[in-house]
């Protein structure tokens, strides 16, 4: 098996790498609920220790890094490291970068709502896009649409960008 880090808070997204992958590493927050059942090792990033962590993550021996819900902007010389970055991005690019991006959406009385997988590089969600995928969400409420989107969707898109660049 491939040995990856997760960089993230989203849980469903995280549970679906471990069917595929030797997730090596875990990075996530305080906030996040992804650190209360692992058994793997884990780091809590925050805006203090973050250099820190960037410098563990360069001596990895791990190829692949894999973001959802990452809260900070990952330097270059860390995706250097990497031969495979990717993140997961809940909203459509390049229309709707950056945090709260379904909050934007949905502001705007949008009806599709997108899940876009791209490579990762030194600016905010600019990589190469893998995949984007949407889904109609007329009628749904903000929380409705929130649900399907990380308990399903975005896990799903992420399955067939990997599939796509082959790595599963």
């Amino acid at each position: 098996m491939k040995k990856i880090i997760f960089l993230g808070n989203r849980e469903e997204t995280l549970n679906l790498l471990y069917l595929f992958f030797d997730v090596s590493l875990v990075v996530t927050n305080n906030q996040s609920r992804v650190h209360k059942n692992l058994k793997k090792k884990i780091l809590i990033i925050n805006s203090k220790n973050k250099k820190k962590i960037f410098k563990i993550l360069t001596k990895s021996k791990a190829e692949i890094i894999v973001s959802a819900g990452f809260p900070f902007l990952i330097p270059e010389y860390v995706l250097k490291k990497f031969k495979i970055n990717i993140n997961c991005h809940p909203g459509k690019l390049p229309e709707y970068k950056g945090f709260k991006s379904i909050d934007y959406a949905y502001s705007n009385k949008d009806v599709k709502f997108y899940s876009t997988i791209h490579h990762m590089n030194e600016k905010i969600d600019c990589g190469k896009k893998i995949l984007d995928l949407n889904f109609n969400a007329k009628n749904l409420d903000l929380h409705q649409i929130k649900q399907i989107y990380f308990s399903f969707f975005e896990p799903y898109t992420l399955f067939l960008a990997l599939k796509k660049i082959k790595l599963i």
